[in-house]
């Protein structure tokens, strides 16, 4: 079968230029292609989606006209790709977050911005609309999170299910201090009319006078001090630049002077629920306000509200209607709030209210237009805007409500109008409902404490999790279903029917089994169980509201979008829905039609990647393979406290049926694509071993029953009389039952002297699922080996073990001799008797009859079998490529203790991973995919595709000389970098200083820091995992300097660094040579405001050819950029939590004391000599050979330290002579 992608849209932007250049060059044979993508290209939501903006205080915003602003704001830090237009937020001052869900742990909370995404609608979007009134308007091909057959699954739009659900977050937590007061002429449309009365002018006049005459005449001034005039909202702003005192106690009206409100209006109790209460049931004219009310508490209250800002109500005859006469607060509340029931919503500053004020104002609106009757509560708008308003508002709190559009005949008219209702039910939300807020009515109040007496409604907040997890649970850890009944204060018939799927638990009851699974399973050390529930128990830290319908609508103007810190997803939408942000490659897989293995550099990806591909080809065959350890500790051997640790794994039955399946689609099609992990460069078993011994049973073929046992065996198949699990089979009079390895699903066989039938039936109910003609059965296991090679490898073993025995025994290693001769023969043994042993990879190279060195057979070789063609795809191959290098020698590492002390024979250097030439070799035709392609990507590739249109144009960064020391009007090299640094900590930009010694790195990060400069070191004592903390903090702000040695080893590529100072420049050596400065003056140059300073008191040869050749690749790189007309761009690059990555949280602090001195390198050099009969003249030579090695491979701290030592040497060669 061919490829076929299947997709309601078509590639845009520049999508079909990068699908089309991939797609000629791996025509023409270009081995290796890069793709360099672009974050936030096409995925986006319509203007007037509502989002939560967190700067300073919250707002809620629509997104299209916050990212208009902010565009309009920075014209000159726009970059553009294609028709899109995207705001880089480091370059702006402003750091703004939004709402967000960390899709690991489920856990929402507030993110920062990274990118401002704006470009063209395409013709056609959709609005999703979930069952609980929420929807959000985005294209076709945007990405949602859903809940779907219980796993997280990244999908697009159209690809959205009725069946799936969608997170919400439980709560919006914002810590609001409350909210002390609003400027009211913020909220008048013309300020024009606007008149301040200004109390404080006579003590301004005293002081200003001079500055003020040219603004008021001699009779104005003399009013406003003796008659208390006022002056214009003009004059009156323009004096308050001049001096801010005049704002003190000044009061704000129109042009009559009857009524004056405050400038700054404190924000009260009363005001709130005059708010509340005018949005339930108020109306706003040009002169007046109007309240319709027949509930006489009501009535009270709003009228000790409206008093309490300086007006009075009265009431028109005949009608519950009461009017208050003011047309600055008529023109402030319908900006605020809305004129009319239509465009009615909450005050535009609510969100930076604290909980008990914005409780105030909902209790006044819900008092009004709310209800408490059939156990729910509920309000009626017309205004669907206040009613997501209030679904977002209700959030602050804690509760969920629906919202359902209704149709309502109005009153003494055959007209129906749209109204929205916003329900909130379930006991839960009802008591955080009455607790937190309630009415300010009191017979509303009384009823909704009747309601929530009675038993609440669950079923509005269940975890919609695959209820046959449950009881797969509960079979591995041997419970009955009473057992968890009893635990869990539920009845036994509710835990059948969450098992048969009747019912899905509520968020209560799923806790409760979830901990109580936790706790038996932590009691019997099931970790296979303890990862599963590790897997699901994040689920109830959201609620999930299904889909309900996706309906297509028009495109027109523009679309946007928000990248988001770490989560990339942000809470938007009417009444708010988490959205998030591999097209071009899925277009690629169709048109070359080739077998494809897509490499990514953890489990997580993989399996988003492999989601995403099974949405784009739903006929083909897209496969996961990834490393099938739950938990594994390799073998080891410590010499130094003589202590041996056994390999200790637990493997994931799930994910071993996935990696079988992925190699049984490589060699039975070709319309396959495999997403794995770096695990696919792990020794796998030959493929030509595991095709040949696949068995073949068709209707009719005759049988021998005891040779097709015997064949079954040989596959690794078990034979079982009881339940069949994957990889047995068991023989019950004429019938004959298998379950493959790679399926949930049992194969029956009738037979006599030939197969007379195959069905392929249900494992659990046992029923048919259909009859077949054939099945192809193939190996339980990847380690297949016939007979004859089984016996040869047996030979091999022991002619391996035979010489080594001997040199050891040569060698006068009694213990490792003895150790290595039992060790081997047992397993042997086991082998022989069982078929396997504790350690068996270790032995692979004999059972795959691979010669001494001869690379394992691995993922690749599958596709490679039969001389066929494969594409590979590396994603983030940034990551993912030092990843893959860096495998192979850490293997080595740990197996040469194992080795050299009799643990293990030579040959078990043999089962490892691959080398990385050895994986070049291998993986044939390649794209790279990343954002920010490493060196290597570049070097490789013959050809770069970007999908960014066109590059940064940044070129290399200016150098500036300074002198060391200071003197004759120049400051000394730190007291000069002191000064540059905090220019660049106002930036909010980085800085990089690099040092000689470790011993300087230290001593000036203490200088550093007793001047208020955040700072840390960095150098090779500094631990593996603290150095990515480092880099990471450092990237992120925490701190804005780094001092170390050598940086050019340390991957500090990052675009917030703006300034490198080298030190002691003048200093010829090693860290100072041509090839260090030229590479150092490279770490300015992702940033448009790249600096770098040497600082040296005279010019070195390699300070000169350095700067030579700086300016002459300025030269190309201008000219380039003034012909293509580009404007350079600081390089924007996505900064990852590493160590969340690793699974680690934190590292622990360690001191930040000197660690490196003159003695301790004397103490090494001591142990040198000590442990060295050798001549001293040939330890200097020695390591004088080995300083010329670091040098040459850029270990330039290294190098430094092997020169301190040959110094130290020399010293003691001198004394010796002496």
């Amino acid at each position: 079968m061919k490829f076929k992608l299947q997709a309601p849209y078509k590639p845009s932007g520049d999508q079909p230029q990068a699908i089309e250049e991939l797609v000629d060059g791996l025509k023409k044979g270009y081995n290796e292609q890069t793709l360099l993508g672009v974050t936030g290209s096409g995925k986006s939501v319509i203007s007037k989606t509502p989002v939560l903006i967190k700067k300073e205080g919250v707002t809620m915003n629509n997104i299209g006209e916050f990212i208009d602003q902010l565009l309009m704001q920075h014209r000159q830090q726009i970059r553009y790709v294609g028709d899109t237009e995207i705001l880089d937020a480091y370059r702006i001052l402003q750091k703004y977050e939004t709402y967000s869900l960390n899709t690991e742990n489920k856990q929402t909370s507030w993110k920062y911005i990274t990118q401002f995404v704006r470009h063209r609608s395409p013709t056609r979007l959709y609005t999703v609309e979930a069952a609980c009134g929420r929807s959000v308007t985005v294209t076709g091909d945007h990405n949602f999170f859903v809940l779907r057959n219980g796993f997280i699954q990244l999908v697009t739009t159209i690809h959205l299910k009725d069946t799936d659900y969608i997170p919400l977050p439980r709560i919006i937590e914002t810590h609001n201090q409350p909210l002390t007061h609003i400027f009211l002429a913020s909220y008048v449309s013309d300020p024009a009319g606007l008149f301040v009365s200004i109390p404080a002018f006579p003590v301004v006049w005293n002081t200003a006078d001079s500055t003020l005459k040219p603004l008021l005449d001699r009779a104005k001034v003399f009013n406003i001090a003796h008659h208390q005039e006022r002056i214009s909202w003009d004059v009156f702003k323009t004096i308050q630049t001049i001096d801010p005192r005049i704002s003190t106690d000044a009061r704000l009206g129109l042009k009559f002077k009857k009524y004056q409100a405050p400038l700054e209006q404190p924000i009260t109790k009363e005001l709130l629920r005059l708010l509340g209460y005018y949005i339930a049931e108020g109306h706003a004219e040009n002169r007046y306000l109007t309240f319709s009310t027949s509930e006489s508490e009501i009535l009270d209250d709003f009228t000790t509200c409206v008093q309490s800002i300086g007006l009075h109500c009265r009431k028109r005859q005949k009608i519950y209607d009461y009017v208050v006469v003011s047309k600055l607060w008529s023109c402030v509340v319908r900006t605020l709030c809305g004129g009319n029931s239509k465009t009615k919503c909450l005050p535009h500053f609510w969100p930076q209210l604290s909980c008990e004020q914005l409780a105030e104002l909902l209790k006044a609106y819900f008092a009004g237009d709310g209800c408490a009757e059939r156990n729910v509560i509920s309000c009626t708008t017309a205004s669907k805007q206040l009613a997501s308003d209030i679904m977002y508002a209700l959030l602050r709190f804690g509760i969920i409500a629906r919202m359902r559009l209704r149709k309502i005949r109005l009153p003494n008219r055959n007209e129906y109008g749209t109204y929205w209702t916003v329900c909130i039910s379930g006991q839960q939300n009802l008591s955080l409902y009455v607790d937190n807020i309630g009415f300010s009515l009191k017979r509303k109040q009384q009823a909704a404490l009747q309601i929530i007496k009675q038993y609440g409604n669950t079923n509005v907040d269940v975890i919609p999790i695959n209820p046959g997890l449950f009881k797969k649970i509960r079979l591995k850890l041997a419970l009955l279903q009473k057992d968890v009944a009893t635990a869990c204060g539920v009845e036994r018939s509710y835990i059948s029917m969450l098992e048969h799927q009747i019912r899905r638990p509520s968020r209560e009851i799923f806790e409760r089994l979830i901990s109580y699974f936790k706790d038996r399973a932590s009691a019997h050390d099931n970790r296979e169980v303890l990862d599963v529930i590790r897997q699901i128990a994040p689920l109830s830290n959201c609620y999930w509201t299904p889909v309900k319908d996706i309906v297509k609508k028009e495109g027109r103007g523009y679309v946007y979008d928000f990248a988001v810190q770490d989560n990339e997803t942000f809470f938007a939408g009417d009444g708010g829905l988490f959205v998030h942000n591999t097209f071009t490659m899925a277009n690629v897989i169709e048109r070359t039609q080739l077998p494809t293995l897509v490499i990514a550099h953890n489990k997580t990806l993989a399996a988003q990647l492999c989601n995403e591909f099974r949405e784009f080809f739903p006929k083909n065959a897209v496969e996961y393979f990834v490393s099938y350890y739950d938990y594994y500790q390799p073998e080891a051997y410590i010499p130094n406290s003589d202590t041996y640790i056994e390999k200790e794994a637990q493997i994931n039955e799930e994910i071993d049926r996935l990696r079988h399946a992925s190699t049984q689609a490589i060699l039975s099609r070709r319309d396959v694509i495999v997403v794995a992990s770096v695990s696919c460069i792990y020794n796998l078993g030959s493929p030509a071993e595991y095709e040949q011994t696949v068995l073949h049973l068709e209707r009719g073929q005759p049988l021998n029953r005891r040779g097709m046992m015997e064949h079954l065996i040989s596959m690794q198949f078990t034979r079982t009389p009881s339940d069949l699990k994957r990889g047995t089979f068991r023989m019950r009079g004429q019938v004959f039952e298998l379950m493959p390895v790679n399926e949930e699903r049992v194969y029956r066989f009738e037979i006599g002297d030939t197969i007379e039938g195959i069905e392929m039936i249900d494992p659990v109910s046992r029923k048919v699922l259909h009859e077949i003609a054939d099945a192809w059965i193939f190996p339980a296991k990847h380690y297949v080996i016939s007979e004859d090679l089984k016996q040869q490898a047996f030979a091999s073993i022991r002619a391996e073990l035979k010489e080594r025995l001997a040199f050891f025994e040569h060698h006068g290693k009694v213990l490792e001799h003895d150790r290595l001769s039992r060790r081997t023969k047992y397993d042997l043994e086991m082998i022989e008797q069982l078929g396997y042993c504790n350690g068996i990879e270790n032995y692979s190279r004999h059972f795959d009859g691979r010669l001494p060195g001869q690379p394992p057979y691995t993922l690749m070789e599958y596709f490679t079998h039969g001389s066929r063609e494969f594409l590979t795809i590396i994603d983030e191959s940034h990551m993912t490529i030092p990843q893959v290098g860096g495998m192979f020698e850490g293997d080595k590492a740990r197996k040469t203790n194992l080795i050299e002390h009799g643990f293990r024979l030579p040959s078990a250097y043999d089962n490892r991973p691959l080398r990385f030439d050895e994986f070049e070799k291998r993986i044939g035709p390649v794209v790279y995919v990343s954002a920010t392609p490493a060196a290597y990507e570049r070097k490789k590739s013959t050809r770069i595709v970007e999908q960014i249109v066109r590059p940064t144009g940044l070129v290399d960064p200016e150098v500036i000389i300074r002198p060391v020391t200071g003197g004759k009007g120049n400051k000394s090299q730190v007291e000069d970098l002191v000064e540059r640094i905090e220019g660049r900590v106002k930036a909010g930009e980085r800085t990089l200083v690099t040092t000689l010694t470790k011993k300087m790195a230290e001593d000036l990060t203490e200088y550093l820091k007793e001047r208020t400069i955040k700072v840390e070191y960095l150098h090779s004592e500094v631990q593996t995992l603290e150095r990515i903390e480092i880099i990471t903090n450092l990237r992120k702000g925490h701190f804005d300097v780094l001092v170390g040695v050598n940086l050019l080893r340390e991957g500090l590529d990052m675009p917030e660094v703006s300034l490198v100072a080298i030190l002691d420049g003048d200093k010829e050596g090693f860290l100072r040579s041509e090839t260090s400065l030229v590479q150092t003056i490279g770490r300015a140059a992702r940033n448009i405001n790249g600096q770098v300073v040497i600082y040296a008191d005279h010019m070195t040869g390699s300070i000169e050819r350095a700067l030579r050749e700086t300016a002459r690749r300025r030269e190309i790189q201008v000219a380039y950029n003034k012909e293509h007309n580009i404007t350079p761009q600081t390089i924007k690059k996505h900064i990852k939590n590493l160590l969340e990555e690793f699974g680690i949280d934190s590292i622990a602090p360690r001191s930040r004391g000197k660690r490196y001195n003159d003695k301790r390198r004397r103490e090494v050099t001591a142990l040198d000599l000590k442990g060295d009969t050798r001549p001293i003249a040939q330890i200097i030579a020695d390591k004088e050979r080995q300083m010329r090695e670091a040098a040459k491979g850029l270990e330039f701290e290294l190098a430094a330290i092997l020169r301190d030592e040959i110094v130290v040497l020399k010293k003691e060669e001198m004394k010796r002579k002496k």
